[in-house]
């Protein structure tokens, strides 16, 4: 019965001053090592907290659950399923953020997952380019040379 009032958490990676920054999110504790509830907590962005630290989000703001079309493991590497719409707001946020966007996911995804790699697919096709900075028809390592220390 208590069980179910018991959090975990899960590290997700905003930005501040263009790099990218570990934050703690409480997640149920049944969910905190699905990759699915990961990226709604990095679609919910920053905390009021967080915000005051001008910690910033990384993933475009008109982007839901919805634009996961699903996840699955092959090995240790996650294949991650995105929507058009998410492609598409990928490419109206630029060149400087793409590599937020793309690296804010992979960190996150890898570090609470135990994966190693992130292979992107949209509509179930893999995308070369989206904006112009990234490559994204690979998989993609856990970077944390990307990352700065947080509010942890």
């Amino acid at each position: 019965m208590v069980s179910s009032f018991l959090m975990g958490n899960a590290t997700v990676y905003f930005a501040r001053n263009r790099i990218l920054c570990e934050c703690e999110r409480p997640v149920d504790r049944q969910l905190a090592d699905n990759p699915r509830a990961q990226l709604c907590a990095l679609m919910d962005g920053p905390d009021g907290r967080e915000q005051a630290e001008d910690i910033v989000a990384t993933l475009p703001g008109n982007v839901q659950e919805d634009d996961i079309l699903g996840i699955r493991a092959e090995g240790d590497t996650l294949l991650v399923n995105l929507s058009e719409c998410f492609r598409s707001e990928i490419q109206g946020m630029g060149k400087e953020a793409e590599t937020l966007i793309c690296y804010s996911m992979v960190n996150t995804l890898c570090r609470n997952t135990g994966m190693k790699r992130i292979c992107y697919f949209f509509e179930g096709d893999q995308v070369e380019m989206i904006a112009g900075t990234i490559y994204w028809a690979v998989e993609f390592l856990y970077n944390i040379g990307l990352a700065e220390k947080g509010l942890g």
